[in-house]
C-alpha cells in the first residue's frame, strides 16, 4: 500500500470557499489518478479528481460544501500496490 499524507488549509471555512490539500504518496505513483473523498451524512464519496505526476506530492483545491465532515485521499491499486488512503482530516464548513 501506498503511505499518504494529507494537510488542509484552513479546516475552518465558509461554503464556497477554497480549501487546499497537499500531501505526499510513498511510493511516488506516475500516471495513477487519485481521488479527494469527502464525507457527508456518514458517507465517503469521490469530490475531485487528483492527478499524480511522480513526484511523490500533491496538491488539489476543493470549494467547500455545508455538510460535509472530512477530507481524505484514496490512491487505487497498482498492479504491484494495494489501495491506501490518507487518515481523515476533520472539516468544518459553516
Amino acid at each position: 500500500r501506498p503511505a499518504v499524507t494529507r494537510q488542509a488549509t484552513p479546516t475552518t471555512a465558509k461554503a464556497g470557499q477554497t480549501v487546499a490539500f497537499t500531501g505526499t504518496v510513498v511510493p511516488a505513483l506516475s500516471g495513477v489518478t487519485a481521488w479527494l473523498q469527502t464525507k457527508r451524512d456518514g458517507v465517503w464519496s469521490d469530490t475531485r479528481k487528483v492527478p499524480l505526476d511522480g513526484s511523490g506530492t500533491f496538491r488539489v483545491s476543493w470549494a467547500a460544501v455545508a455538510g460535509v465532515t472530512a477530507a481524505r485521499l484514496r490512491v487505487p491499486a497498482t498492479e504491484s500496490l494495494l489501495a491506501g488512503r490518507s487518515q481523515a482530516v476533520a472539516l468544518v464548513i459553516k
